[in-house]
């Protein structure tokens, strides 16, 4: 995943069977490979970026990247999250990520 991941390509995904611009709201999750989000989610938000009406999101790590990925969700779809989180297995070790989550479904309320 990481080395297609730092090189930024996209893939063949089936189209889903939802339009996402009947919803209000998209969340998007990818874990973080090479400091990057995953190739299935880029290729999704290639394939949908002019239907997503508005946005959050979040990521999930071992250890660093997360804002660098947010920000790229948010340059990629030409908008800025909503709300926004990352997890790295030290918040899931230690139960931070409770917080976290909370804080991240009240913003997005």
């Amino acid at each position: 995943m990481g080395y297609q991941a730092s090189k930024g390509k996209v893939n063949h995904i089936e189209d889903s069977e939802y339009d996402i611009s009947d919803y209000d709201l998209v969340i998007i999750g990818t874990p973080v490979g090479a400091g990057k989000m995953s190739v299935p989610v880029r290729t999704y938000l290639k394939k949908n970026m002019d239907k997503i009406p508005l946005l959050a999101c979040f990521c999930t790590c071992g250890g660093s990247g997360i804002e660098k990925t947010i920000e790229d969700i948010g340059n990629y779809v030409n908008t800025t999250p909503l709300a926004s989180f990352g997890v790295k297995s030290s918040d899931i070790k230690d139960g931070t990520y409770k917080n976290i989550i909370e804080k991240f479904v009240s913003d997005v309320i």
